[in-house]
């Protein structure tokens, strides 16, 4: 017994020692790997993975063969690191029952191969899913994951949740390496190139942190340091500081040459068109044209002829050729580029426009799109004169258009939305222009004009349209309520976060927040999608948004007026009934200029020297209209959102625009669609609030003291009406009275109190109420967001509650926007302050006509309140009556 006893310790040892010695070896593996000499680096680890299988270590033998599958990542062999990949992962699936941590590794892995081989829908899901599998505290090999989802979310566009990525990794690393670590250099990288396009300088300083680093722990003869050296050389360019940039280049391309000779390699092929891409920013287009052919030519024979990078290069030559004016070469490469990006489509002529799907890189083939576009206008104009020419265009940009739908599917914070909006107003605005044009060609008959108005449709208001759409497809699709109710909760601590860190309040740990509860709310939407198909289908149907539509739902007595401010023109199309009429103007600037001084003539009581503004406003904004129509609705754009048409004059008889017409906006056509086909069923309820008084901790405000009488007046008109009426006066008008359950039962509600836009801040922006034990009387606009509405009206009694942040291609960001969000049908907001007074007889003589009307016309009963007080002596200046709008009906 005694020497079976040694005998089991001497094994234990030996194989303890061994175990030691592999860890040791295992290090070893690691360095190389980190320093970039991968195949000793595998090597090792292959005989690192013998010794722990041998000991009976499967879970070091699992590491060993990830590290082995990393080794031939960094080496390029993409297609082979999956399958090594995929072997183990079914090793540890069977023998490690799916260990967290391993699993967690092999996805990330394959989610960087699938990156490099041009999946980056597959990578992004790969990606994430690791995100979900890591232990709490793998936090460096969180990192490394955050670092590859901040690249693939920046390829795509997402820049502001790319940039939380890169700085979540920052963070981690600088917390657990020291400061002169590669992978901290490697996060200065990634955030460097997020700000190349935005803040050159901001990106300077970022990368140069990353070069010292480098430089300092690899030599400058690394792969790193050369990627670093192409950021700052693009950076460079960008400044126009090109002796400087083309000096990185020599030294990016001295680097591959000591790495790689003469061999064919994605990184030569990438900076030979980045050198070339210096050459034509300095206007040297021969010699860039000549580097961007060689780069496309190693790129193919690197990756076949379908690849992102194939297609992004096809695309760079293209640009090229339409900065010499060679618009038939230009279109043929972006044609190139599209088709490129299509796994299973080959182009014949470039007339063909291609179905859009099974595509690699979205963005890539949107950008391409809008190009071939573009140069096919041209064409047109400089040379051929030929129909086909601007057919082909449109047909490109409704591709284009189909494209941006599914882009922004994938869009993922509220900014990005955005600015997907804002960057497609330059595709709209194109479209626009060439289908008024061939829509006045010969033989045409504006037959592009129902065309010209979709694409103006769709352009405005897509991010809020989407987001109540999201609303009602969570109300539709059986999703329990303690979900809903987990969502909630969510979205008020992200809405929370999001005003402190716009406050300015403790910066880094609300970051640090608002990252947790936005990944905590993607994965709660991406679980919806998967669990409840019907959600998926009703969030993502696409909505009529057609002209045919829209006219079948009007009156013979209404008409809309839709405007699209573009860089070069505005558009201005009439829909009614039975026609559509499209009119443009060349000089948005003098528009925009007129527009802020006639605002401006309004607000500070100047009618004189506005008049003359306000009557050459009316001739260029509204157009010829039919002597049956009675009701305007008025979809603006950009600045136009500021001010109120119904002051518009006209010239013979100086009468305002509301004594002809009942006037209402919208944000878009759709969404005015959709109120007209509401039915009026609701309960007749009305909350009425008024807090007369406001102190609070960090500002005091002016009392409202007509405030409380208006609220009064019109709970008794309430009531004559037979409406049952709550009154919430003072103490009782608390923020928690409006954010309870309560609320959803109003048909209507009166909020008579203070408000404030903040025009670069929307989340700050805010209503005033009165504060209790839990709630600070302040309610922001993300709170709103929150709020689940009912009702049919929703007024604003308050200052310039209409204003906001104006976002191209959304209108006006703010109190409003989160009100509609929150459902309210309807809704009476102010452009600027008016005395409470005057408001007080504006709202009761408005309510007063809205009741006792037969037709229930909010538009009417806001005109006819308007006309009373143009014809009173004390309020018939525009500054008294005009603000008040009505977004609805």
């Amino acid at each position: 017994m005694r020497q079976n006893s040694i005998f089991i310790f001497l094994v234990s040892w030996i194989l303890s020692t061994a175990v030691f010695s592999q860890d040791s070896l295992y290090q070893v593996a690691l360095k190389n790997l980190i320093t970039g000499n991968h195949d000793d680096a595998y090597e090792t680890f292959e005989n690192c993975a013998h010794a722990y299988r041998k000991a009976g270590n499967s879970e070091r033998y699992a590491l060993c063969h990830i590290k082995m599958s990393e080794c031939l990542l960094r080496s390029m062999q993409f297609n082979s690191a999956v399958d090594h990949l995929t072997e183990i992962e079914t090793f540890i699936e069977e023998e490690l029952l799916g260990n967290a941590y391993l699993m967690a590794e092999n996805k990330r892995l394959q989610g960087e191969a699938a990156l490099n081989l041009g999946k980056p829908d597959e990578a992004l899901t790969l990606l994430l899913e690791a995100e979900n599998t890591y232990p709490l505290n793998a936090e460096l090999e969180k990192a490394e994951m955050y670092n590859l989802l901040g690249v693939v979310y920046g390829n795509n566009q997402n820049k502001s949740l790319a940039l939380q990525y890169h700085q979540q990794a920052l963070k981690l690393r600088k917390s657990h390496l020291e400061g002169e670590n590669i992978k901290i250099a490697d996060s200065y990288n990634n955030i460097g190139l997020l700000y190349i396009s935005e803040d050159p300088t901001q990106a300077g300083i970022f990368l140069n942190e990353a070069l010292a680093i480098y430089e300092a722990q690899l030599g400058t003869l690394s792969p790193k340091v050369a990627f670093v050296l192409l950021n700052l050389a693009q950076n460079s360019s960008n400044q126009f500081r090109f002796l400087e940039a083309e000096r990185y280049i020599d030294q990016v391309q001295q680097i591959w040459k000591n790495i790689y000779g003469s061999v064919d390699h994605p990184n030569i092929a990438f900076t030979t068109s980045i050198a070339g891409q210096i050459k034509a920013q300095k206007g040297e287009l021969d010699q860039s044209l000549m580097m961007q052919q060689a780069a496309l030519q190693q790129y193919i024979r690197l990756f076949g002829p379908k690849h992102p990078d194939v297609a992004n290069q096809h695309q760079i030559i293209g640009k090229v050729y339409s900065a010499m004016e060679e618009f038939e070469e230009a279109i043929h490469a972006f044609q190139s580029a599209i088709y490129a990006n299509l796994e299973n489509q080959n182009f014949i002529s470039i007339y063909e426009t291609p179905v859009i799907k099974n595509f690699f890189h979205a963005d890539y083939l949107l950008s391409a799109l809008m190009d071939k576009a573009a140069s096919l206008e041209a064409l047109h104009l400089s040379k051929t004169l030929k129909q086909r020419d601007l057919i082909t265009a449109i047909n490109t940009f409704e591709a284009a258009k189909s494209l941006i739908s599914e882009i922004r599917k994938y869009r993922v914070n509220e900014s990005d939305k955005l600015l997907l909006g804002s960057t497609s107003r330059q595709l709209y605005e194109s479209a626009i222009r060439l289908c008024l044009i061939l829509g006045e060609q010969p033989f045409q008959d504006k037959k592009y004009f129902p065309t010209l108005y979709n694409f103006i449709e769709n352009s405005k208001a897509s991010v809020l349209q989407q987001a109540i759409q999201d609303t009602k497809a969570k109300s539709f699709s059986g999703i329990p309520d303690d979900v809903l109710s987990l969502e909630d909760s969510i979205q008020a601590q992200l809405s929370y976060h999001q005003q402190k860190l716009a406050s300015g309040d403790e910066i880094e740990y609300h970051k640090q927040e608002i990252f947790s509860y936005q990944t905590a709310y993607r994965n709660l939407i991406a679980k919806l999608e998967q669990n409840y198909p019907n959600y998926y289908q009703l969030k993502y149907s696409e909505g009529g948004r057609s002209l045919s539509e829209l006219q079948d739902l009007l009156s013979d007595h209404e008409a809309v007026i839709q405007y699209f401010l573009g860089e070069r023109q505005v558009f201005i199309c009439y829909v009614s009934k039975s026609a559509i009429e499209i009119s443009s103007y060349s000089d948005p600037a003098a528009l925009i200029k007129n527009a802020k001084a006639f605002k401006n003539g309004l607000k500070y009581k100047l009618i004189r020297e506005t008049e003359v503004i306000s009557q050459n406003l009316r001739k260029l904004l509204i157009p010829s209209i039919e002597k049956e129509i009675t009701k305007l609705y008025i979809i603006p754009d950009g600045v136009l959102n500021t001010f109120p048409f119904e002051a518009l004059q006209e010239t013979k008889t100086d009468s305002y625009l509301i004594q002809e017409y009942d006037i209402s906006y919208a944000f878009a056509g759709s969404m005015l669609k959709n109120n007209l086909e509401k039915a009026n069923n609701k309960k007749e309820t009305a909350g009425l609030f008024a807090p007369v008084d406001f102190s609070y901790r960090s500002e005091t405000l002016p009392t409202l003291s007509g405030s409380e009488n208006e609220i009064l007046e019109l709970g008794i008109l309430f009531k004559t009406f037979g409406i049952i009426t709550d009154n919430y006066r003072k103490g009782s008008a608390k923020e928690e009275a409006l954010k309870g359950t309560m609320i959803q039962e109003y048909s209507y509600l009166h909020l008579a109190t203070h408000g404030k836009v903040n025009q670069s801040s929307p989340e700050l922006s805010r209503l005033y109420l009165k504060a209790d034990d839990n709630e600070d009387g302040i309610l922001y606009s993300g709170e709103l967001y929150n709020i689940k509405l009912n009702a049919r009206l929703v007024t604003l009694s308050a200052c310039e509650t209409g204003l906001g942040k104006i976002t191209a291609g959304e209108g006006i960001v703010g109190l409003s926007r989160a009100l509609l969000y929150a459902g309210a049908d309807n809704l009476v907001v102010s452009l600027w302050t008016v005395s409470d007074t005057a408001t007080a007889n504006l709202m009761k003589n408005f309510y007063k006509s809205y009741l006792s009307s037969s037709d229930r016309s909010l538009a009417s009963a806001m005109r006819k309140a308007k006309i009373d007080m143009i014809q009173s002596e004390q309020y018939s200046a525009p500054y008294y009556w005009s603000p008040f709008v009505l977004i609805g009906q």
